[in-house]
């Protein structure tokens, strides 16, 4: 039987083709006469053209998978470990700090390496909130320039946090100019994921657990006779940026004066006109002041019901007149929960329109 005519193949190298299409000649001759003589064909195999596609040959070539996106890693500031607020034994022991001790220097190598091994729960815009899960009952919300207040808030509100559902304040620490809240950790999604697929009786059952809820937080007494939160109390307003008022505030009408004041330029006149519109006559209660699907966590069972297991993100919260929680929680809603509006807690913190539509004034006026 002849020798089958070996076949060029389209993706071997330029030498490599020369090569077969070469023996497919030689092939040929033979199965027509297998005495011929080859030595006139072998004087025209040309190792010179062989040398001269040698600069031609092409490697295989190798599928490029595209580059994965690094895993996101918290960075480590520079700068000494300073505790800002007393950890909790439970952090101690957590840390391995000895109780009432100092931290030591290995202290910052211990809690980067529980960070870095966390279950990274949150990360805020361009990196300036975290929240990290470093161990099963345990939380840390940091960043730069995170403000402690929120855990002294929480330390007043201890107390009732199984009424309220706020998270147990753990202690926090500071690093350069990086600040680490420690809190625990509360089961739950958050509602602004399963909103939009929830039934109204579903979304009409979290309204009422909130309506439950904020009454005991609207009943909790006032820290002191100022406005705000905190050690000293101060009163923040978070709108195209966050502000925090650099002095004491003990009424409704120093209250008002900080919402308006901006450094820009303004029309004294239309100034006055919205400042002489706000009221005075409001009593000052507890408020979460950041009411919304995202900082509520809740837990769905197979039968339909839901339920509220925790209000997280406490860093706005405060003592503040009381149409503050309804104004607030209008305040940053995603269209995907639009109709969170038709089911605040208005049994609880009230039903304050007008002092909305004045607030959407001073915001235009600040902006």
């Amino acid at each position: 039987m002849p020798p089958p005519i070996p076949q060029a193949e389209p993706n071997r190298t330029p030498r490599a083709r020369y090569n077969y299409h070469f023996l497919s000649r030689l092939t040929k001759l033979l199965n027509d006469d297998g005495e011929c003589d080859l030595s006139e064909q072998l004087q025209k195999y040309k190792s010179s053209r062989l040398q001269a596609l040698r600069g031609s040959a092409t490697p295989p070539s190798i599928p490029i998978e595209p580059a994965k996106a690094p895993e996101p890693c918290i960075s480590e500031p520079a700068g000494e470990l300073s505790i800002v607020i007393p950890l909790s034994p439970q952090i101690e022991t957590l840390l391995k700090i000895p109780h009432g001790k100092q931290p030591h220097e290995e202290l910052s190598t211990t809690f980067f390496s529980f960070l870095r091994k966390g279950d990274i729960l949150h990360r805020g815009i361009h990196d300036s909130r975290w929240v990290i899960k470093i161990s099963e009952d345990i939380i840390v919300k940091c960043g730069p320039n995170v403000d402690v207040r929120e855990i002294q808030t929480l330390n007043y509100l201890s107390p009732f946090k199984k009424q309220i559902l706020c998270p147990e304040p753990h202690g926090a620490i500071s690093v350069g100019r990086w600040t680490y809240l420690f809190m625990s950790y509360i089961a739950g999604t958050p509602l602004s994921k399963p909103w939009p697929a929830l039934s109204p009786s579903q979304k009409t059952s979290v309204q009422r657990q909130l309506d439950t809820v904020f009454k005991c937080l609207r009943s909790i007494p006032a820290q002191s006779e100022l406005f705000g939160s905190g050690t000293p109390p101060r009163c923040k307003d978070l709108r195209t940026s966050l502000r925090i008022a650099d002095k004491p505030i003990s009424n409704e009408e120093e209250f008002n004066s900080f919402l308006v004041h901006t450094n820009r330029e303004r029309n004294p006149i239309y100034l006055n006109l919205i400042s002489s519109g706000l009221s005075i006559n409001h009593r000052a209660v507890m408020t979460h002041s950041d009411l919304h699907p995202g900082n509520l966590l809740a837990r769905l069972d197979y039968n339909g019901g839901i339920e509220v297991t925790g209000i997280i993100d406490w860093e706005m919260s405060g003592f503040y007149p009381e149409y503050w929680e309804y104004i607030k929680a209008h305040s940053y809603v995603h269209y995907d929960v639009s109709d969170w509006y038709s089911y605040l807690p208005t049994d609880a913190i009230g039903n304050y329109g007008d002092e909305w539509r004045r607030d959407c004034l001073v915001t235009r006026l600040t902006m």
